[in-house]
């Protein structure tokens, strides 16, 4: 089965990663902005990648792939979430690492962050896909997440048999979706006023990979204080919940258009 997550590069430093990244291959979900850092680390795995029989060699290409990984995911400046206690964190900070028993270890999720879940399953094909979860962190992302699908069994996706699915989120102040009437409502009557904020989510339709559903339905978790409105495509939604210890809200599986885009807008 060739799923999992994939990194976006320059082409012409395809042998190298390969080499620091046996697993590396296409297709790709992640762009990695290479420093001048990695471009010295990716001449020392070039060099040293020849060598990997000699005794040693092998722990010094182990060393430069961690300082790869490293440096492809450094910068904590921004807001985060402790994913296990919802808690919100500004970056860079240096925190006490702790994390619930039994969770395996501290897990922070960036403002912004999108991930999509699928049912778990013994055997692939054991379950649809057809309903996936996507877990939100509110925040603004300067472009969508993308998420890559293959039909999880062949290779056909070297030769381009893949679906793609765009979602982007942006948070801006409750007020930017008011009218001036409203806004000048809102300033007259003192203490009381606009709503705070404001989650826009827009899934785009599944393109390509014929062999898949054009239709699909997503089941929301969302990370945010206690919700005012939540909208679905214009419409007011229903049937969703809010846990307040958990700080998460929850909606039930919702259909998505094969033409249109589908959008979620939560106040509060």
């Amino acid at each position: 089965m060739a799923e999992g997550f994939y990194f976006a590069y320059d082409r012409a430093l395809l042998p190298a990663f390969r080499r620091a990244f046996p697993v590396m291959d296409e297709p790709v979900c992640r762009t990695i902005v290479v420093s001048p850092l990695m471009e010295i680390l990716l001449k020392q795995v070039e060099q040293l990648a020849p060598a990997s029989h000699l005794p040693g060699v092998t722990d010094r290409l182990d060393l430069c792939a961690m300082q790869l990984i490293a440096e492809a995911f450094a910068g904590t400046a921004g807001a985060w979430f402790d994913y296990w206690t919802g808690e919100s964190l500004h970056g860079p900070a240096d925190i006490p690492a702790k994390s619930p028993e039994g969770r395996g270890g501290v897990l922070f999720a960036r403002a912004g962050a999108i991930i999509p879940r699928a049912p778990a399953m013994e055997y692939f094909g054991h379950k649809s896909r057809e309903t996936l979860e996507l877990e939100i962190f509110p925040g603004n992302r300067a472009g969508p997440f993308v998420l890559y699908e293959d039909d999880g069994e062949t290779e056909a996706w070297r030769n381009g048999a893949i679906a793609t699915t765009n979602i982007h989120q942006a948070l801006s102040p409750a007020s930017a979706g008011l009218s001036e009437n409203d806004m000048q409502a809102g300033a007259g009557r003192g203490s009381e006023s606009p709503r705070k904020e404001v989650l826009t989510l827009t899934v785009a339709p599944r393109q390509g990979h014929d062999g898949m559903s054009e239709r699909r339905c997503w089941q929301l978790l969302v990370h945010c204080a206690k919700p005012e409105s939540v909208m679905v495509n214009g419409q007011p939604m229903t049937g969703w919940k809010y846990d307040a210890g958990k700080g998460i809200l929850s909606a039930p599986g919702l259909g998505a258009s094969a033409e249109k885009d589908f959008v979620v807008k939560v106040e509060w």
